[in-house]
C-alpha cells in the first residue's frame, strides 16, 4: 500500500491561536536572547526591535505566512499595540504582510538584516510518500515512515537555508526555534541536532552560513508553573486546587486545538462534504471532553516540548 505525497497547507489560521499560544510564546521568549543587540508572539518581538532603534528610524517588518493565515487579526493587533506607542519617538514602522510559504522566495535579494522563525520549521513542504505492506509490523511501518519523513525534512532544510541565504544580507542573522514535535496527523518532523548539523556542514550551505548557536532546550508551557504555584499556595483548600487543575488542563488543550484544530476540521470536511458546518461544535466538544480526560487520568502531566535553537550568520560568499 502506498501513502501518496501531497502538498501541505500549514498556517496558524485559527482565530484564537494567538490567545492560547502560551507554549509557543515561551519558546520565542527563550529565543530572543539569540538576537544580536537585543536582550507573546510576533508583536512582542516587533516591539523589542522598535525599542532598540534610534529615534526617527524607519523600520520595515516583513511578516510571512501561508495564504491560509489570519492576516486580518495580525493587522489589527499591530495597529493597536505597535503603531501608537512609537509615534512620539518618530520611529516609523512599515509592515509588509507576505502570504507566501517559506519554501519559496519571499523577498528580493539581500533585503533582510534579521530573519526569525518560531515553531514552524518542523513543518514539511509536502506530506512524504512511502510504501508499506499490510502485513508489515508496527516496527516496520514506523521505520518506513521515519525514513520517508527524515529524507523529506533533510531536503526541506537545505531548501530553507538556501532561500534565506539569498534574502538575508551579508553580516545578517537567521534566528530560529525548530519545534521538536513528533510526527502525528500533521506533516511535521522532529529533527535531531545531528540532522541539523549535517545540513549546516554541507558545502552548499556552509558557503553562506556560519552557525553561531545550535543547542536544544526543553520548554514548558507557562501554565504549568502557574498551576504549581496555585496548588502550593492553596494549602488544604481542595476546591482551589481542583479549579487550578482545570484551568491548567484547559490551557494545555486549547493550545493544541488552537494550533491544530483547523487541520482536523479539514480532514472531516473531506469526508463529510464542504457544506458541513459543524466544526465549531466539534472543537468545543473536543475541548470539553479532553479537559475531563486530562483531569481524570493525567492530572499532573507537565506540558513541555523540545526545541532546537539556531543562530546562523550570513557571511560573504566563498
Amino acid at each position: 500500500m502506498a501513502l501518496l505525497q501531497k502538498q501541505v497547507c500549514i498556517a496558524m489560521r485559527d482565530a484564537h491561536y494567538n490567545k492560547h499560544s502560551g507554549l509557543q510564546h515561551a519558546a520565542m521568549s527563550r529565543g530572543l536572547k539569540l538576537i544580536p543587540e537585543l536582550a507573546d508572539n510576533s508583536v512582542e518581538f516587533v516591539r523589542r526591535i522598535l525599542n532598540s532603534v534610534s529615534d526617527g528610524t524607519a523600520v520595515e517588518i516583513l511578516l510571512e505566512d501561508t495564504p491560509f493565515n489570519d492576516f486580518s487579526s495580525l493587522s489589527k493587533t499591530l495597529h493597536a499595540e505597535i503603531d501608537q506607542p512609537f509615534t512620539e519617538r518618530q520611529v516609523r514602522l512599515f509592515p509588509r504582510m507576505i502570504p507566501v510559504g517559506f519554501y519559496n522566495r519571499i523577498v528580493p535579494n539581500q533585503l533582510v538584516d534579521l530573519g526569525v522563525s518560531w515553531s514552524s520549521m518542523n513543518y514539511l513542504r509536502t506530506q512524504p510518500a512511502f510504501e508499506f505492506s499490510l502485513q508489515s509490523t508496527a516496527a516496520d511501518f514506523a521505520a518506513e515512515k521515519h525514513e520517508a519523513f527524515s529524507s523529506t525534512a533533510h531536503q526541506d532544510l537545505i531548501s530553507f537555508m538556501t532561500l534565506r541565504a539569498s534574502e538575508i544580507r551579508e553580516g545578517g542573522c537567521l534566528v530560529a526555534a525548530l519545534g521538536a514535535q513528533k510526527p502525528a496527523l500533521e506533516a511535521n518532523y522532529e529533527r535531531t541536532i545531528e540532522e541539523v548539523e549535517k545540513v549546516l556542514h554541507m558545502p552548499s550551505i556552509s558557503k553562506f552560513w556560519s552557525a553561531e548557536v545550535l543547542e536544544p532546550e526543553l520548554i514548558e508551557h507557562p501554565a504549568w508553573a502557574e498551576y504549581q504555584a496555585t496548588c502550593e499556595s492553596a494549602g488544604t483548600d481542595q476546591v482551589k486546587k481542583e479549579n487550578a487543575r482545570r484551568e491548567y488542563a484547559q490551557s494545555a488543550i486549547l493550545n493544541l486545538v488552537s494550533s491544530s484544530g483547523w487541520f482536523w476540521l479539514d480532514i472531516l470536511k473531506t469526508h463529510r462534504g464542504p457544506r458541513w458546518d459543524g466544526g465549531d461544535d466539534f472543537l468545543e466538544n473536543l475541548v470539553q471532553d479532553s479537559v475531563q480526560e486530562w483531569i481524570k487520568n493525567f492530572p499532573n502531566l507537565k506540558m513541555e516540548t523540545w526545541y532546537i535553537y539556531l543562530r546562523a550568520r550570513r557571511h560573504a560568499d566563498d
